[in-house]
């Protein structure tokens, strides 16, 4: 993983997921010890900075960036997933809700209708049908909150998985790039999340996360 924030971060990190429940990632830049971690649930968000022994604890908004989207949704666009906000991973039924264009190279799968004021697209490489990137932009805007480009899409038991994506976002007023790099994926193994806080840690601000991801 790869996150710029104002200053830059790479780590070695593992990434645990319960379907439509929860997000857990681990940072482990050095010999695979854990130095941080971020847990994403339907309506919060911790981190817990074991260097400078601090944690936060806020709405997941902060990280959302505003759009409405669920912990399924978030799961869907680190794996490369197209998806429905409000209805979950796409299917055959949900076509009828979307338009589909042809472009060079490609083709773009586009949402209908906004979402509660965002509208949002999925590129598609023509040549294999390989997701390719996703845009998710405020109505009235065309400049895009959300940004993902994907690549090194792989057949895999839960179907086809993008292996490494690059995202930009805007949130709380600043700027997020992340790059994820995923060399191993298991499916249906058990999932253990540690969701405790560290007795004598002090709490810290949502604007403290970049520092956390930027290695203050």
């Amino acid at each position: 993983m790869s996150v710029s924030s104002g200053r830059d971060l790479s780590s070695s990190m593992q990434v645990r997921m319960v379907r439509d429940q929860a997000i857990y990632i681990s940072l482990r830049p050095v010999l695979g010890i854990e130095v941080a971690r971020l847990l994403i649930t339907a309506d919060s968000v911790y981190a817990i900075d074991k260097y400078h022994k601090r944690y936060l604890a806020e709405k997941v908004t902060l990280l959302t960036a505003g759009v409405p989207i669920t912990v399924g949704t978030v799961q869907d666009i680190l794996l490369g997933r197209s998806f429905l906000i409000g209805q979950g991973t796409f299917t055959g039924a949900f076509k009828p809700q979307f338009t589909l264009s042809e472009q060079e190279g490609g083709y773009t799968l586009t949402a209908n209708e906004s979402y509660k004021g965002y509208n949002y697209a999925f590129g598609y490489q023509k040549a294999n049908n390989h997701i390719s990137s996703l845009d998710i932009v405020p109505a009235g805007s065309t400049t895009p909150i959300y940004q993902v480009q994907y690549g090194n899409v792989k057949q895999t038991v839960a179907g086809n998985i993008a292996h490494s994506l690059h995202a930009d976002a805007t949130a709380e007023g600043q700027h997020l790039s992340l790059e994820l790099n995923y060399n191993d994926i298991e499916w249906n193994r058990e999932v253990k999340i540690d969701r405790s806080i560290p007795n004598g840690y002090k709490r810290m601000s949502a604007s403290s996360l970049a520092s956390l991801l930027g290695g203050n």
